[in-house]
C-alpha cells in the first residue's frame, strides 16, 4: 500500500475538480525503492514539483495519481543528476543534491509505525536550532533505479496486463519454517459452531500475486471448519470502497465446495485502501442484520499497508463492529503496515494482532493454526 494520503487540506476543490474521463495518468517501470519517512522541517529541501492546488487527482483512481506523480519526480530528479527525491503526502515532489544517506545523518528516519497518521509535534524551529518559517512535515524518500526490471511491476492497476503486475521475483518468507516441518504441523480446527467474516485488501498495494495467494488462504481457512453444523463465513473485499460482498444469509446456501468455488470469483480491484469503510460495511451489511443469539462472532482483517486517510478514520468503525458482540483479528502482510492501526483495530488487544512478511505465509500450517487458536471461540 503507498503512502500517500492526499489530504490536501481543501487545496482541491470539489465542485471545480476535472471529471475522472478528463485526466490521463503517465506510466513507467517502477525504478525506485522507498526507504522511508522523516518527519521534520526539512528546510534544506527544494521544491521540484508542487501538485497543491491543481485539480489532477481523479478521486477514482488514487493509485495511478500515485504513481503518476513518482514517475514525474523520478524522470526530473534522474535529468538533475540526483540519485534520490522525496515524496511529500500534499503532492510535493522534493530534490537536493548530495548523498541520501549523509542527509538522513540530519534527517533520520521514522520507524514504519510512525509513518502514517497526524503530525502532532509542529515546530518552527529546525534541527540545528536555527528559525524556520512553517512547520513539520512527513517526505517519504526514495533512492532512484536505473536498472530495468524483467517485469514492469510498477504500472498502476488496470493500465498494464495482469503478467506484468506480478512480482519481480519470489517472495521469500524470512524466518519461515522449513517445507518439512510446515507439512509436519499438526492441523488445528474449528469444532465450534461460529459466524466469520474475512475482510480481504484487495487494493493496488497488494499486487496480483498476493491476491491469488490470498485467495489460497481464504480456501485453507475454510477448510479447518465444519459448515455440516451451522457455521457461516462472510466474506467483505475492498479497496476504496466495498467491492464484493457474501453475507451470511447466502453463505448458510453454500457448502464448502461451494464456498471455495465462490473465492474463484472474487476480483482482484486494486484500488486505494480504505479499512475503516471495510469494517463499517461488515458491520452493517452482514454483523448488525444477521448475528445470531449464543454464536460468537469473529471478523478478520486482513490488510498490506495502512488506511488512506490515516489510522485514527477506524477507531470508529472497529469499535462499533466490536459493539456488535465482534472479535476482530488483524492480520497485517508485507512491510508497509502500520502496526497501530491493526492494534486499534483488534481494540488495543495485542494478542489478536498477527503480522507476517509474505503473503505466501498465509496458507502455511503455522499461520492458520494460529489463526485458528484467536478465531474460534
Amino acid at each position: 500500500m503507498f503512502f500517500l494520503t492526499i489530504l490536501l487540506l481543501g487545496a482541491i476543490q470539489l465542485s471545480s475538480c476535472l471529471l475522472p474521463s478528463e485526466i490521463t495518468y503517465k506510466t513507467c517501470p517502477k525504478l525506485w525503492k522507498k526507504i522511508g519517512c522523516s518527519t521534520g522541517v526539512h528546510v534544506n529541501l527544494s521544491i521540484a514539483i508542487d501538485d497543491r492546488n491543481k485539480n489532477i487527482v481523479d478521486w477514482d483512481n488514487v493509485n495511478a495519481y500515485e504513481h503518476d506523480l513518482l514517475c514525474r519526480c523520478r524522470q526530473l530528479n534522474l535529468a538533475k543528476g540526483h540519485t534520490w527525491f522525496g515524496v511529500d503526502s500534499q503532492g510535493l515532489c522534493l530534490s537536493q543534491r548530495g548523498d541520501l544517506g549523509s542527509y538522513l545523518i540530519q534527517n533520520p528516519l521514522e520507524d514504519v509505525s510512525k509513518c502514517s497518521g497526524p503530525i502532532t509535534q509542529a515546530t518552527l524551529i529546525a534541527p540545528d536550532g536555527s528559525n524556520c518559517i512553517g512547520s513539520q512535515y512527513r517526505p517519504f524518500f526514495y533512492t532512484i533505479e536505473t536498472s530495468v526490471p524483467a517485469v514492469l511491476a510498477g504500472a498502476p492497476v488496470g493500465s498494464a496486463p495482469e503478467e506484468e503486475m506480478e512480482e519481480e521475483e519470489e517472495e521469500v518468507a524470512v524466518g519461515a519454517a522449513p517445507e518439512k516441518e510446515q507439512e509436519e504441523e499438526e492441523v488445528a480446527s474449528c469444532k465450534t459452531v461460529a459466524d466469520v467474516v474475512l475482510v480481504i485488501d484487495v487494493s493496488g498495494s497488494v499486487k496480483l500475486k498476493g491476491f491469488r495467494q490470498t485467495q489460497k488462504f481464504i480456501k485453507s481457512f475454510m477448510d479447518r471448519f465444519d459448515f455440516t453444523d451451522g457455521t457461516r463465513i462472510g466474506i467483505v473485499t475492498y479497496d476504496e470502497k466495498c467491492q464484493q460482498v457474501l453475507d451470511w444469509n447466502e453463505s448458510a446456501k453454500k457448502n464448502k465446495e461451494s464456498l471455495k468455488k465462490y473465492c474463484d470469483s472474487l476480483r482482484y480491484t486494486g484500488g486505494s485502501t480504505r479499512t475503516d469503510l471495510a469494517l463499517k460495511c461488515a458491520a452493517d451489511k452482514i454483523v448488525k442484520l444477521q448475528k445470531r443469539p449464543n454464536v460468537p462472532i469473529t471478523c478478520v482483517v486482513m490488510t498490506d499497508g495502512m488506511t488512506w486517510g490515516g489510522s485514527n478514520t477506524v477507531h470508529g468503525p472497529a469499535s462499533s463492529l466490536r459493539s456488535l458482540g465482534a472479535k476482530i483479528i488483524s492480520i497485517g502482510v508485507g512491510v508497509d503496515i502500520d502496526p497501530h492501526e491493526l492494534k486499534t483495530i483488534a481494540g488495543g488487544v495485542e494478542n489478536n494482532v498477527i503480522i507476517t512478511d509474505n503473503f505466501s505465509d498465509l496458507s502455511g500450517p503455522r499461520f492458520l493454526n494460529n489463526l485458528i487458536a484467536k478465531s474460534c471461540h
